[in-house]
């Protein structure tokens, strides 16, 4: 008989689906780990391509850029500069520009057109932030307060405006004055709470509308006078206008002055040159006809217009943005002159301030004049600040007869100024225009000191003017040039600078009483009638970006002998040749790297050197 194995059986339907479903949880948990390991993987490659290419653009950047030699224009996500040494075997272009367009890093060579270009390349794509310049770091720019006011006409020579200053930090006053200057009426001087104020600039129509903007670093919070005078009683009043703001750059919060003029035609516009995260503040002035609305977008701070007299203004900001940013008002276009003035304020902390100076940068520091008649020896006070790189420009007019003496000496705080030369008219009577200067090393410190002018032989009528200025090359003028032009009412003198970003100071004697205007592109400084009121001495300043042939010019509202000095001054080399870049790619997965890296541009020196 055979025996039956008690051992000899197979597996249940529940043991399989047991194993079945544990080797799936198995599977599953394999499968999600060598998921997670691919897509660590294709992080980490994603991650890895965006540091090659950030890695690689910065290098390219920072090769270039220690090369560099003169920076000629940045913002906060692009920055262009001229080659120290561009005659290279496969790149022999001059200037170079990196900026941020769309998300792509793009390289552009010669961007103005030279040699046949622009050359453009891709340095890096997925860019999400390209910063020139720290990033950040300065508090919010704002308008802490506005106020205003006006002048009765025919019996101020000065009028006062209470404004209240908060305490926020980094501060800064604007005061805008409009008026009919129907005599020929200047400002003289703006203080408040007894600290003056430095002109930024003004613009005329003849003598119909005129425009001032002053401004004050760090106002004294709490409420004081804002007390603005005159040359003379004013024919038809005035209106002022005085704002603060606060989380101002402290020691460049303004940019270029702007201006414009025109008759009968609407609205009264000016474009103003600034950038993205400023403001921008315009001030606009017309004689028969009152504003009647701002554009659009614009924050009014004052309209007003003054009964009984042709006087009307009107003041106001808007944000920044680049190139230019329009300012205007609209006023009825049958029978009007009007004219119209403006500025761009700078946040505090912005990364363009410091990184765009690299190339030097003139600067409008403060003016100041006298007058006297049979004298032959003159004094007067001006105030100079406490930049670097200072220059003290003198301008003179005499006005006397056909023996036409000339200045023997100018001194400042009791040190020689340098004559650069003069220029004389004669008709009937003999005029003459002058201009002298002074450098840093013959400059007292920051202060107010007195200007003495003597003549060997009295004239009937001298007029004296002083312009100082910061970030001057620390040498004679680079060029000169003179005019004269009899019974016109027009002079235009030519001149050719050497250096990019040169600034021009002229003077024009005028034998005659009434105004003067500058030509297009120069920024009157002075326009002062003598006190026999016989003859009149203007200056203006104006900044040529690019070396050449220019000219500067005036216009009188009647015709008389005109005798014109111009001089042009280089731009102190220097700056910051340091320059912060800071780069940030993403990917479509979420991923981002930022880089950073500070250039030191070796060829350009350090500020004062």
């Amino acid at each position: 008989m055979r025996c039956k194995s008690l051992n000899n059986h197979g597996y249940t339907l529940i043991e399989l689906v047991m194993v079945i479903v544990i080797l799936g949880v198995i599977s599953g948990f394999t499968f999600q780990m060598l998921g997670a390991g691919v897509q660590a993987f294709k992080k980490s490659s994603a991650r890895k391509d965006l540091s090659d290419q950030g890695r690689l653009a910065l290098e390219r950047m920072v090769r270039e850029l220690r090369d560099g030699k003169e920076i000629t224009d940045c913002s906060s996500n692009s920055i262009t500069f001229k080659k120290a040494h561009p005659a290279q075997a496969a790149d022999n272009i001059e200037e170079v520009k990196f900026e941020l367009v769309g998300t792509n890093l793009k390289r552009v060579g010669d961007p103005n057109g030279n040699a046949g270009g622009p050359y453009e390349a891709v340095l890096a794509s997925d860019v999400t932030s390209f910063q020139v310049g720290e990033a950040g770091g300065g508090s919010s720019l704002a308008v802490d307060n506005a106020s205003s006011g006006t002048t009765a006409s025919d019996t101020a020579s000065s009028m006062t405006v209470s404004h209240t200053t908060g305490s926020g930090s980094d501060r800064l006053m604007l005061v805008g004055i409009s008026y009919n200057n129907d005599d020929y009426e200047t400002v003289t001087g703006v203080t408040y709470n007894g600290s003056s104020l430095t002109q930024v600039g003004t613009v005329n129509n003849s003598d119909d509308a005129r425009v001032y903007i002053y401004s004050l670093v760090a106002p004294d919070s709490g409420t004081h006078n804002v007390v603005i005078n005159f040359s003379d009683a004013l024919n038809e009043g005035a209106i002022a206008g005085v704002v603060t703001f606060t989380g101002v750059d402290q020691s460049t919060p303004l940019g270029t002055f702007a201006s414009a003029q025109s008759d009968d035609s609407t609205p009264a516009t000016v474009n103003i040159p600034s950038d993205s995260g400023e403001l921008v503040f315009g001030v606009a002035a017309a004689e028969y006809q009152a504003f009647t609305a701002a554009t659009s977008g614009q924050n009014e701070h004052w309209r007003r217009s003054i009964s009984g007299a042709d006087t009307n203004g009107a003041g106001g900001t808007d944000a920044g943005a680049s190139p230019t940013v329009p300012m205007s008002w609209s006023l009825d276009p049958s029978y009007n002159h009007w004219a119209i003035g403006g500025v761009s304020i700078k946040p505090s902390g912005s990364s363009g301030s410091t990184v765009c100076s690299a190339g030097g940068g003139i600067s409008f520091d403060a003016y100041s004049t006298a007058t006297s008649s049979w004298q032959t020896s003159t004094s007067f006070s001006h105030t100079i600040g406490s930049g670097s790189n200072r220059l003290l420009v003198v301008g003179v007019s005499m006005e006397h007869d056909a023996s036409g003496p000339a200045v023997s000496s100018i001194t400042y705080n009791g040190q020689q100024l340098t004559k650069i030369d003069s220029r004389g008219i004669y008709n009937d009577y003999y005029g003459r225009a002058e201009l002298w200067y002074s450098l840093e090393a013959n400059l007292p410190s920051a202060g107010a000191y007195n200007i003495v002018v003597n003549i060997p032989t009295a004239p009937e009528e001298l007029i004296v003017g002083a312009i100082s200025l910061s970030g001057v090359a620390q040498q004679a003028p680079e060029a000169k040039g003179e005019s004269s032009a009899d019974y016109s009412d027009t002079i235009s003198t030519s001149i050719t600078t050497l250096t990019d970003g040169a600034w021009l100071v002229d003077a024009v004697h005028s034998g005659m009483e009434y105004g003067c205007t500058p030509n297009s592109g120069q920024t009157e400084r002075y326009d002062r009638a003598g006190g026999a009121d016989t003859s009149r001495l203007a200056a203006s300043t104006k900044e040529v970006a690019a070396a050449g042939s220019t000219s500067m010019g005036w216009t009188q509202s009647g015709a008389n002998r005109m005798a014109h000095e111009v001089a042009a001054f280089a731009p102190a080399p220097g700056g910051t040749p340091l320059v912060p870049l800071s780069l940030t790619l993403s990917s479509s997965d979420g991923g981002s790297v930022t880089m950073r890296t500070k250039v030191y541009m070796r060829n350009v020196p350090e500020t004062g050197s």
